[in-house]
């Protein structure tokens, strides 16, 4: 690597840094004035998680790669076992036991993971 292409190299790399935390210190600028239970954001949510069920089932049945090689009712299989597992680990198995505890902190973090960041950014307690 000689001295012209490594200095590039630093260059895009130090582009890459600033222009990452630019959007990020925007994000967070505005993030406080966004309403999360205004129409425009519920519909933006709605939008995502669609497309998120979208591209979760064009994995499922027309898989590229190494995944195509797999047999349909295999692939089917594994999403309806994954599926039902989370269920379970939410519903009645180890995470309620785990995180149904009284600790105010812990049971924050997993109402965050659960039910999206307002809940965490109000000062009400989410366990009763």
């Amino acid at each position: 690597m000689n001295e012209s292409s490594a200095v590039a190299l630093l260059l895009l790399t130090g582009g890459a840094i600033v222009g990452t935390y630019l959007w990020r210190g925007a994000g967070v600028m505005f993030a406080a004035r966004i309403k999360s239970d205004s129409p425009v954001f519920q519909w933006v949510t709605f939008v995502s998680y669609a497309m998120l069920g979208g591209l979760i089932a064009r994995m499922v049945i027309l898989p590229i790669g190494p995944l195509m090689e797999t047999p349909l009712l295999c692939r089917a299989l594994a999403f309806v076992i994954g599926v039902g597992g989370v269920l379970w680990w939410w519903q009645k198995g180890p995470a309620r036991s785990l995180f149904g505890c009284r600790n105010v902190h812990s049971s924050r973090i997993i109402f965050l993971i659960h039910n999206g960041v307002s809940q965490y950014a109000s000062n009400e307690s989410p366990v009763k």
